[in-house]
């Protein structure tokens, strides 16, 4: 009869999304893997309940107004429209990583290469996602923001910064300029 009781609740760490940083960059060096490079953060906590994150990315011109999930497939055939990266799955036990910050968290980045100079300025739609599953086998994706860039963007903004990231990629940068300036 005069018993209170309160309920205290406790956020659930199983259904957030990566945070999708608004960075994008471009990724040059000696082995030759060039391309554009969008980057993500996962907090350790958030991460020690997930089965699998990594991003998604689709062409802008492609994609249209449609919204960019793991069921933006080709109408009649359902071929998939976008291309995926896995940076981290609990069950095959895979966990690449860019780098760790002093807190835990976990950057991890995507890297599309092999982009044609006819591309260049294409928009390309990166998307981070983080897959989960519950005790009673329930499973469900999570989708983090989008950034939307061409690489030719990141060169242009890259150059007009300047400094460190301009000068390790200045080859790079200089060749996707030279050729979207070639196309004008």
């Amino acid at each position: 009869g005069d018993l209170t009781v309160y309920a205290v609740w406790e956020a659930a760490l199983y259904n957030t999304a990566p945070d999708m940083e608004n960075f994008a960059g471009i990724r040059s060096g000696a082995d030759k893997v060039n391309g554009i490079r969008f980057r993500s953060v996962i907090d350790a906590n958030t991460k020690a309940f997930m089965d699998e994150y990594g991003f998604i990315v689709a062409r802008q011109d492609v994609l249209g107004d449609k919204e960019l999930t793991f069921e933006f497939k080709k109408e009649g055939t359902g071929t998939p429209l976008y291309a995926t990266g896995v940076a981290y799955s609990a069950e095959d036990g895979k966990d690449i990583q860019y780098s760790v910050d002093d807190y835990g968290n976990t950057v991890f980045t995507a890297v599309c290469v092999g982009i044609p100079k006819d591309h260049f300025s294409t928009e390309l739609v990166a998307r981070a996602y983080a897959k989960y599953s519950n005790k009673n086998g329930l499973a469900f994706t999570v989708y983090g923001s989008t950034v939307t860039r061409s690489i030719a963007q990141v060169a242009r903004d890259i150059e007009k910064a300047g400094g460190e990231d301009y000068i390790n990629n200045k080859e790079y940068i200089d060749y996707i300029l030279e050729k979207v300036a070639a196309q004008a």
